[in-house]
C-alpha cells in the first residue's frame, strides 16, 4: 500500500484534539444532534493497494488523524479514512466502490511540543499498522447508469424551490 496525506499545519494541530461528548440519545435523529467539532476531516488522502497478481485499486477521500502523546515521550497516531474507488487496474479495472481504512503507529520520541517538528518526522516516514475493508461492484456486474438530465444553465430558475412551504411540511400541517 502507498499513501499520502497531505494536511496544513493549522489543521495539523487539530490532531492532538479530540470531539465533544455526543448527546443523547444515539439512535434517534433529533434536530441534527451530531456534535462533529474536533471531528471534521483534516484532508483528503489517496490510497494505492497493489496486490500479488498486478492488480490494483486507488481511492480517495477525507481523512480523520488522531494523536495523543503517552507519558514515554513518544505519542500514538492514528488515521481513518472512507475512500471511493477512482480507479482500478487488471481484475479490478472499472471497479465501483468504497474502502474503509484505519492506521495507527506508536511514534517514538515524537516532539509533541514543536507542531513545526512534528510534521518534519511525519514527513520522514514511518511504519504503520493498517487495516482496510473495500465494497465494490466489478465492472462486468455493473448495470447501466441512468442518462441524467443536463444541470441548468446559470440563471435558469427552472427546479428552483418556490416560496412557501413545501408539499411535505404542509401536507404535515393538515388537520387529522
Amino acid at each position: 500500500m502507498k499513501s499520502t496525506f497531505p494536511v496544513t499545519l493549522d489543521k495539523f494541530l487539530d490532531t492532538l484534539k479530540w470531539p465533544n461528548k455526543q448527546p443523547e440519545p444515539y439512535d434517534i435523529p433529533t434536530n441534527h444532534s451530531v456534535d462533529t467539532t474536533n471531528a471534521e476531516p483534516a484532508a483528503s488522502s489517496k490510497q494505492a493497494y497493489f496486490f500479488g497478481d498486478g492488480s490494483y485499486l486507488v481511492t480517495v477521500g477525507p481523512s480523520i488523524p488522531k494523536i495523543v502523546p503517552t507519558k514515554d515521550g513518544g505519542a500514538q497516531f492514528w488515521v481513518s479514512s472512507v475512500g471511493v474507488i477512482s480507479q482500478g487496474g487488471g481484475r479490478y479495472e472499472g471497479a465501483r466502490g468504497m474502502s474503509v481504512y484505519t492506521g495507527s503507529a506508536f511514534l517514538k520520541d515524537f516532539p509533541i511540543g514543536s507542531p513545526e517538528g512534528q510534521v518534519a518526522y511525519l514527513q520522514k516516514g514511518f511504519s504503520i499498522l493498517v487495516g482496510t475493508y473495500f465494497k465494490f461492484v466489478l465492472k462486468g456486474d455493473q448495470g447501466k447508469l441512468p442518462k441524467l438530465p443536463p444541470p441548468p444553465a446559470p440563471g435558469d430558475q427552472r427546479g428552483a424551490r418556490k416560496e412557501g412551504p413545501s408539499r411535505s411540511e404542509r401536507v404535515a400541517r393538515r388537520p387529522r
